[in-house]
């Protein structure tokens, strides 16, 4: 898991950082060094999701046989 799909499911389910860390078996160190991470490099991650989502939607577009990809 990633420090960016730990601090979404975080977010999704509402935990604080003690929740997540009995959620999901990690040291509360490691949850406090994931959201520290995402604070700290938010212009990264939001240029990596939107690469992400437009691999996805080309790749959609290839095996769907459309031709034309939407812009993000």
């Amino acid at each position: 898991m990633t420090a960016e799909q730990l601090v979404s499911s975080m977010n999704a389910n509402q935990f604080t950082a003690d929740e997540a860390a009995a959620d999901f078996g990690l040291p509360l160190e490691a949850i406090h060094e994931a959201v520290r991470y995402g604070r700290e490099n938010s212009d990264l991650l939001a240029r990596e999701a939107s690469k992400a989502r437009r691999r996805l939607i080309e790749s959609s577009a290839l095996t769907s046989g459309h031709s034309r990809v939407m812009p993000t």
